[in-house]
C-alpha cells in the first residue's frame, strides 16, 4: 500500500471527506485528492500535516513496502557488476533472499 492508499484508507476509516481532511491540514480538497490517487506525492512536511489531521503518527505513512519491484532489481543488478568478488556477490544475494523472504511473509494479505 502506498502513502496515498494509506491516506485515502486512513481517511475513510475516520469517517471524513476529502474536504474535511484538506481544511484540518490547509490543503486543498483537490491536492488531497492527488495525494491519494497517487498523482502527486506529499512532501514530508504535508505528511506531518495530514498524520496531524488525523491524528496518527507521521510514520504512519512510511511506504517500506511500495518500493517498485523494478528498482529493487535494477539496483541489485548495479551492486553485482560492482562487487567483483564472487563471495560478495554470493553474499549479497543471501542478503536480498533473505530481505525478501521476510517482507512478503509481513506484508498483509489482500482480501478484496
Amino acid at each position: 500500500m502506498n502513502i496515498g492508499e494509506k491516506i485515502k484508507a486512513l481517511r475513510k476509516q475516520k469517517g471524513i471527506t476529502q474536504t474535511e481532511l484538506g481544511k484540518k491540514c490547509q490543503i486543498s480538497q483537490v491536492q488531497i485528492a492527488r495525494y491519494e490517487n497517487g498523482v502527486n506525492r506529499p512532501s514530508q512536511k504535508v505528511l506531518k500535516k495530514i498524520a496531524s489531521g488525523m491524528e496518527v503518527p507521521v510514520n504512519f505513512f512510511d511506504d517500506i513496502y511500495s518500493i517498485n519491484d523494478n528498482v529493487l532489481d535494477a539496483e541489485y543488478d548495479r551492486l553485482k557488476k560492482v562487487l567483483v568478488k564472487d563471495e560478495y556477490k554470493y553474499a549479497l544475494s543471501k542478503i536480498f533472499k533473505s530481505f525478501y523472504i521476510t517482507c512478503q511473509a509481513e506484508m498483509p494479505l489482500n482480501e478484496d
